[in-house]
């Protein structure tokens, strides 16, 4: 498994890329929008390429990231908001943060980074409520922080986008399909 050491944490830097679960059950794979729709509506587990056959890595629904058979290899772990905020504090704050961790891959619509620290933060796209998102315009990752009170059907992610050299804090709907890289236990 490859890892990078930036600041104090240890990242994997790429997608998280399992079918499943720390106890070997299956994650569910989605082969059209209407299974990803049910799954959602139904809060249950499930996977998903971008284009329903890439290997770009798979986007999971919060169900699958939180559910306690667990996603994460040993001695890993699903970040939460505090571990994305640290990293993008570290790297110089949300406004530099996706020049300095997205690579400088063509497959950035118009603006991609310079992957200074080796997150290489390639476009995905991501699942939401209305479809898939252009593929080449952002990615969505998912953090394991949860929202609270009126917010209970969305979780926190982080957002790099193809426009600009920022990184955002945003709340994602748990049916949505966001990708996942996973931090080391400390």
């Amino acid at each position: 498994m490859k890892e990078i050491k930036i600041g104090n944490q240890i990242w994997m830097p790429e997608n998280l890329n399992v079918d499943c679960f720390n106890n070997g059950d299956p994650i569910p794979e989605a082969k059209t929008k209407e299974e990803w729709e049910e799954a959602g509506r139904n809060k249950k587990p499930l996977f998903m390429y971008h284009d329903w056959t890439s290997s770009r890595g798979k986007m999971y629904n919060w169900f699958a990231v939180n559910d306690p058979r667990g996603l994460a290899l040993e001695g890993w772990k699903v970040p939460s908001e505090a571990d994305w905020e640290e990293l993008i504090n570290f790297v110089g704050g949300s406004e530099h943060a996706g020049k300095k961790l997205k690579s400088s891959s063509f497959e950035w619509e118009e603006i991609g980074g310079e992957d200074e620290f080796g997150m290489c933060i390639r476009p995905g796209g991501f699942m939401g409520s209305w479809g898939l998102a252009p593929f080449r315009w952002y990615i969505h990752f998912w953090t394991s922080t949860g929202g609270e009170g009126i917010e209970d059907d969305y979780a926190f992610s982080f957002v790099f986008d193809g426009c600009s050299d920022e990184s955002r804090k945003s709340f994602s709907h748990k049916s949505s399909g966001n990708y996942l890289r996973l931090i080391k236990h400390k």
